[in-house]
């Protein structure tokens, strides 16, 4: 390959010390949970240590037929944006890149005839630009490109930015890897609240549509003592039902990275839960309150929620008593009631949603333990690390 001899000597950041522009790389980027954050702050960088007027990250599509930008940073980005975003794999030279997974070095003053460029580059100053495969085990997740305006282009520039390129498809494939671990995250969070809200709403819904049924069928037979019956019915089933689905989308979680104090949470949920039910709790917790982040926070009030939707099922009781404290960085937490309890050894231990609870505190490396007597009411407690 020949060289390109100028006057300048940006490229030569490129061509030396591979070891420390790495290492100036990786500090420089602006690490997020957000992948479209993590991208844009890796064209940043890539432009400050590597020299280069601009760098453009595309990846391949999901259906594998193209390369789409992802992002950009230079004086050439928004052209790079504007008229290059979407490549077919099919352009210019990627098939050879595709093939080979050599990268494509491209003169602007002499292109190859295949080469894809942009109007006025030379004009615009620009010398160069190399475009390079990002490769993870193997396999390509897309392409970066690097635009110079100067520098002197040398093959330890080429084996700098190739090795560039094996790095970039590393970090490529632990953020797509990152971001299918929340989607499924997600995914999981979704079918578990559905599953939830629809045990807990499932026997009020057909007690509705049971009453519904019976009103109509007073309604048809002119039977208008059974009818007004039946729409009080109906009516207090209802309003049932809608209390379960406040107290269930209560509960919906917030960001992960947002720190809450959960006595607040449960304190205004127990007096949400009073007003709409009638059963009286109370409430022993720290004065400073326990602070928490919203992934630990969603799971105390998940389980909160199911502990007091078989109060209201199953217990019968008058009063519950919720307990808060936190020792070593764990929380614990206790809710009893006064109910009728029950056989532990039976059948209902297996219900979903006392599983359900038992998974929520696993999901977060805590515990929980449920104990009930037929009688004397139930308990139950749970310890959480306020840190997981």
């Amino acid at each position: 390959m020949n060289a390109v001899a100028t006057d300048g000597s940006a490229t030569d950041r490129a061509a030396g010390g591979s070891v420390q522009i790495v290492a100036e790389f990786f500090e420089s980027v602006q690490w997020s949970t957000d992948p479209h954050e993590t991208y844009d702050s890796m064209a940043d960088a890539l432009v400050q240590v590597l020299g280069c007027d601009t760098a453009s990250i595309r990846l391949l599509t999901p259906a594998g037929n193209g390369m789409i930008g992802c992002a950009s940073s230079g004086t050439a980005s928004s052209i790079i944006s504007d008229k290059l975003r979407s490549l077919p794999l099919s352009m210019g030279r990627l098939p050879e890149l595709i093939r080979t997974h050599e990268p494509i070095f491209v003169d602007f003053a002499h292109p190859n005839e295949q080469d894809v460029t942009f109007d006025g580059a030379v004009e615009l100053g620009y010398r160069y630009a190399v475009t390079v495969p990002l490769l993870a085990d193997g396999s390509l997740l897309g392409i970066a490109d690097f635009i110079y305006r100067d520098g002197q282009y040398t093959d330890d520039t080429l084996e700098t930015l190739k090795g560039f390129g094996r790095i970039l498809g590393v970090v490529v494939s632990a953020v797509s890897l990152s971001e299918r671990l929340v989607h499924l995250r997600i995914l999981d969070e979704v079918s578990s609240l559905a599953t939830q809200i629809n045990e807990n709403t499932l026997q009020p819904t057909s007690v509705v549509m049971l009453e519904a049924d019976k009103a109509l069928e007073s309604l048809d037979s002119g039977d208008s003592d059974s009818l007004k019956s039946g729409l009080e019915r109906l009516y207090a089933a209802s309003l049932e039902l809608y209390k379960l689905t406040s107290q269930e989308l209560a509960t919906l979680q917030r960001s992960d990275a947002e720190v809450t104090d959960i006595v607040c949470e449960v304190r205004d949920f127990l007096e949400r839960f009073t007003e709409m039910w009638g059963i009286a709790c109370s409430l022993t917790s720290p004065e400073l309150g326990v602070l928490a982040t919203g992934r630990i926070r969603d799971q105390v009030m998940h389980i909160l929620n199911e502990a007091l939707a078989n109060v209201v099922r199953h217990a019968g009781a008058s009063q519950v008593f919720v307990e808060i404290k936190e020792q070593l960085g764990v929380l614990q937490m206790s809710i009893e009631d006064n109910g009728c309890g029950f056989d532990t050894k039976g059948e209902r231990l297996m219900n979903h949603g006392i599983l359900a609870m038992k998974a929520r505190a696993s999901k977060v490396g805590g515990r929980l333990l449920l104990v009930s007597t037929p009688g004397e009411g139930t308990s139950v407690s749970f310890d959480l690390p306020l840190h997981y």
